[in-house]
């Protein structure tokens, strides 16, 4: 099991790498003839174990009664998983608009 004080930079790796996976992998992949798709399921997986770092970082806050860590911080957790969220959705919905309009996506 991981530390707790790894759940937060897991979670910002994850989330970075969410959003990064589907323009580059995606279009290094349309790029090649292979299929993509896969690059938006493991965005979409990074994304969601990003979020799950989140909610057992706020588990530990809880069990270790550190309530003036979380009063300090929820609402700030709350809009970047919201924020992340958004934006995972997005920037898969338009990568995969991109990447099906390719003359090499309709080949493939």
């Amino acid at each position: 099991m991981l530390h707790p004080e790894w759940w937060n930079l897991m979670s910002i790796v994850l989330g970075l790498a969410a959003l990064a996976l589907p323009p580059l992998g995606g279009a290094l992949l349309a790029r090649q003839g292979r299929r993509w798709h896969w690059c938006m399921a493991l965005s979409l997986a990074a994304c969601a174990i990003s979020l799950y770092g989140q909610i057992a970082y706020t588990r530990y806050l809880v069990e270790i009664q550190d309530f003036s860590a979380l009063l300090d911080t929820q609402a700030a957790v709350q809009r970047s998983a919201m924020v992340l969220l958004l934006a995972v959705l997005l920037v898969n919905g338009v990568t995969a608009a991109i990447l099906e309009t390719r003359p090499e996506a309709q080949q493939a």
